[in-house]
């Protein structure tokens, strides 16, 4: 997991821990994956690519772990709007697949080690295109991690500055 595991728990607020520790419940009565623990993964995942839960339009315009694709169309880009249109948030480890790893170690997991789960494996803003690249090729809700990237050419960035941030730069 992380390098130092205190020091995300530090960053990890009541609001996450509540939630963590609701996922971790659940976990151990063997619950099948429900809205409200998909929900919940969601929020998490939120809050740890950008610091707090949001809509997804505004994920996309703070998220700075973009497709390089997407990198290139935000240089294009005219306004938050369009940016927010041809794009979704992608999580690197499908739901899905965060669910099983939950479930498979829900009598030892810690609570750090969630955490760390989200936190290593922030949502990835992709182009709607790549999005169905994933799911043509069958990677959509698969466990390859970075394999599944690869194979749908989706390589990932980290932008300098969010995308609103960088689209109010753009001149006129």
């Amino acid at each position: 997991m992380q390098d130092n595991v205190a020091e995300a728990m530090e960053n990890a607020d009541g609001f996450a821990l509540r939630r963590i520790r609701f996922l971790i419940g659940e976990a151990k009565e063997n619950a099948p994956r429900d809205q409200a623990i998909t929900f919940t993964m969601r929020v998490l995942s939120n809050v740890a690519t950008v610091g707090f839960d949001a809509s997804s339009t505004q994920i996309k315009l703070r998220n700075r772990n973009v497709s390089r694709a997407a990198s290139e169309f935000l240089s294009e880009c005219i306004d938050g709007s369009e940016w927010s249109h041809a794009t979704i948030n992608e999580h690197p480890v499908p739901l899905k697949e965060t669910w099983s790893w939950l479930c498979a170690n829900s009598l030892s997991i810690t609570e750090q080690e969630v955490w760390c789960h989200f936190l290593q494996n922030k949502m990835v803003t992709i182009l709607k295109g790549e999005d169905r690249s994933l799911t043509a090729l069958g990677l959509r809700s698969s466990s390859q991690y970075g394999n599944r990237y690869i194979a749908a050419g989706i390589e990932v960035v980290l932008l300098a500055h969010s995308p609103s941030e960088l689209l109010k730069r753009k001149p006129l």
